[in-house]
This record gives structure tokens, sequence and C-alpha cells, in this order.
């Protein structure tokens, strides 16, 4: 088992925001939401809601491994 797992989606989430080189200024203005907001959803003090997930989705982002800690093809 790896440590993967045990991260939270706000880790996990923040993971992706880097590997993108987006800031969160960046990813907040691109979901529609505010800073404060989208930096609550990355310290795990709010969950990810449905629409912002089918928004990162369209941005492209991995939201299989945001939701499980599995990338696409691991187990």
């Amino acid at each position: 088992m790896t440590d993967r797992v045990f991260e939270t989606f706000g880790q996990r989430l923040r993971k992706c925001r880097n590997n993108k080189n987006m800031t969160k200024e960046q990813v907040a203005e691109a979901l529609g939401v505010t800073q404060d907001y989208y930096g609550k959803i990355e310290n795990d003090k709010l969950m990810l809601s449905y629409d912002i997930l089918e928004q990162l989705y369209r941005m492209e982002w991995d939201i299989g491994y945001i939701i499980t800690g599995c990338e696409l093809g691991q187990e």
C-alpha cells in the first residue's frame, strides 16, 4: 500500500494544481470561485462539490485521482 492512499482530497487537488503549474488564484478564477473558497477546499475545510469536480474534469484534470488517490492505470 502506498502513502498516496492516505492523502486527502485537498492534498491530491494541490498536487494536480502544481503539476499543471497553476496558482490557487488561476484555478479559483477558472472555476468561478473566490481564492478563499478554493483555498478552503485545498485545506480540507470544504468538500469538493459535484460542480467543482465537473469543472475540473472539463479542464482535463484527473478527477479519478483526486477522488480515489489512484492514477489512471494503477491499482
